[in-house]
């Protein structure tokens, strides 16, 4: 396919990348996401909270392994494109299968010719739960490169496997590259996903503005854990997901189950009657070590559920000692920070991942990284998580209920959020907004293929329906964790010790 690249004139940034940062220092006062160290967080721990950071933390926090890049520069002013073309030999066409996969090869163009490759054989197939139900008009996809990793724009990385997520419930476009901007500069966590904005073509075809991000599997780059066929050795990547009794899957085999209670799974039934103190069950699946690799068996899962099933316990019972010997809590607390700023509907539910790192005694548990943002800060028509005010996540996800309540884990919270946590949103904030209006007319081009703005389309709340261009989509957006962060200073403030 002969692809004519239409570039646009380069767009001066300097002064909005002024503007983000003179943003952030005004508004966050001396210190900020780029200033923090390990001897300021120690420096301004109380004794037990230096301890527990000390103790359980991989990494100093300030001491990010993968740096964000500074996007708004290297784009050039426009957002790349991304060509796929399907393979004749496909049996059905894209977008119609979730688990078959369909030949392809694949195009990129940009104005900045480093980003640029053509003709590489590739493979896509579906992906999503809600999103592909519910949003059959617009997709997302898997992205395999099958002949070998590649760079994808400016990741600092190589890998065979993507994804370009639609977010088309999402009528901001950036909910999803909000959260995982500020997870990269809360470094708590040491993986928070690489996403970039581009244009899909297909056969042709333009499809609408896509999020390209990592996919979730152990990867240098991403996550890096080590496999054992001896289940007490091994290290874990693990999902939290309550479909997983769906499509004749086997428990014990393909996930695994804590909590049983008579009233079942979370996520299918009503909380009532459920007693106090006790929860639901969770499910898990364990995506690492590989089901299909050598160092896979059911007694890796039967490990893993033992292992979650301790530090449910521990936390179900408030026993910090026992807390902070299974769980790192430098990543528990910043993986709680983010899905408590966007009031994420799928905290207790779907989409939470968790590492069990080291091995036998040494095993802990670390949070991350996160993921699904579309439906949250606002985005949805239910629950109580409409509001910017007030605390959520502890309704929908009883760990974090009980954390809550320890006064341990509270005076984390409050100096995780007083000496960086705060700043860095103020800063995400900031970069989001400039991000929008350096590529309003890029993210505009998708509402042209896709009648959806002032359109009732699920899960979207009357509020956000009656809001009919991007650029109010985006201001309700920062409003909202704008107030946000304001609601959680005040509630955190109670938490000093």
């Amino acid at each position: 396919m002969n692809i004519k690249k239409t570039k646009l004139s380069k767009i001066t940034i300097t002064a909005t990348l002024v503007a983000v940062i003179a943003y952030a220092l005004v508004s966050c006062g001396p210190t900020s996401p780029t200033e923090e160290t390990s001897a300021t967080r120690e420096a301004s721990s109380t004794p037990a909270t230096a301890q527990a950071l000390e103790t359980t933390s991989k990494s100093a926090p300030g001491e990010n392994p993968h740096p964000a890049p500074p996007y708004l520069a290297n784009m050039y002013g426009e957002l790349p494109t991304l060509h796929l073309t399907m393979s004749e030999s496909n049996e059905i066409p894209p977008f119609t299968d979730r688990e078959t996969w369909l030949n392809c090869s694949a195009t990129m163009t940009s104005a900045n010719p480093e980003f640029e490759f053509e003709n590489l054989r590739t493979r896509i197939r579906g992906r999503g739960r809600s999103s592909w139900s519910r949003a059959a008009e617009k997709r997302s996809v898997r992205l395999r490169f099958r002949d070998g990793d590649r760079h994808m724009l400016d990741s600092s990385y190589a890998h065979r496997d993507w994804v370009l997520v639609a977010n088309h419930t999402d009528n901001s476009l950036l909910r999803n590259y909000t959260a995982y901007h500020l997870g990269g500069l809360l470094t708590g966590m040491d993986w928070s996903p690489f996403a970039r904005s581009l244009h899909l073509y297909v056969d042709g075809e333009y499809m609408g503005v896509y999020l390209l991000a990592d996919e979730r599997n152990i990867a240098p780059g991403r996550g890096v854990l080590n496999s054992d066929p001896d289940p007490a050795v091994s290290e874990y990547f693990i999902e939290m997901d309550w479909r997983l009794f769906r499509n004749d899957n086997v428990q014990g085999v393909d996930y695994f189950r804590i909590n049983t209670h008579e009233r079942g799974i979370s996520g299918v039934s009503a909380n009532q009657g459920v007693p106090e103190g006790y929860e639901r069950d969770r499910l898990y699946e364990v995506r690492f070590p590989r089901p299909n690799s050598g160092d896979f068996s059911v007694a890796h899962v039967e490990y893993a559920r033992q292992f979650v099933e301790d530090v449910s316990r521990a936390i179900r019972n408030k026993d910090w000692q026992r807390i902070t010997e299974l769980v790192d809590m430098a990543s528990m607390v910043d993986y709680y920070l983010v899905q408590e700023l966007f009031k994420n509907v799928d905290t207790g539910w779907s989409s939470q991942f968790m590492q069990i790192r080291a091995a036998g005694e040494n095993h802990r548990l670390y949070m991350g990284p996160i993921w699904d943002f579309d439906v949250a800060a606002g985005n949805i028509s239910w629950m109580s998580n409409k509001s910017p005010e007030g605390l959520y996540v502890r309704q929908q996800n009883y760990w974090f209920k009980f954390l809550l309540e320890i006064t341990e884990f509270r005076a984390l919270v409050h100096e995780r959020w007083e000496t960086f946590a705060h700043a860095a949103v103020l800063e995400t904030i900031a970069h989001t907004h400039a991000l929008s209006q350096e590529f309003a007319e890029d993210f505009q081009r998708n509402f042209e293929r896709h009648k959806v703005l002032g359109v009732d389309h699920w899960p979207k709340p009357p509020e956000v329906i009656a809001i009919d261009t991007f650029e109010g989509q985006v201001e309700f957006m920062i409003d909202f964790l704008s107030r946000r962060a304001a609601s959680l200073s005040e509630i955190y403030g109670g938490f000093a010790p």
